[in-house]
């Protein structure tokens, strides 16, 4: 295999993951109560939590919340089992 159809199918796999994350994220905080919501946060981001909850709850969407986070947050999302 050319070294091109691998990198393809490992970008594929990276966001079918990302999909599934986020999906999700998005079935379990649609369920949850506001303290509930903040407990996952503070759970999957530490120390980062309550602010990244706050930056959630004023974001547009879940998209546009993932967005904004940066490389490390971005890497304890993805690591995170919602």
């Amino acid at each position: 295999m050319s070294n091109s159809i691998i990198n393809e199918r490992q970008s594929y796999i990276t966001i079918n993951m990302f999909i599934g994350k986020v999906k999700d994220f998005e079935s379990r905080i649609k369920c949850s109560s506001p303290t509930e919501k903040e407990h996952h946060f503070n759970k999957c981001f530490g120390e980062s939590g309550q602010h990244l909850y706050r930056t959630f709850v004023y974001s547009k969407n879940t998209l546009d919340f993932l967005n904004g986070l940066d490389k490390q947050n971005l890497m304890q999302f993805m690591s995170f089992d919602w």
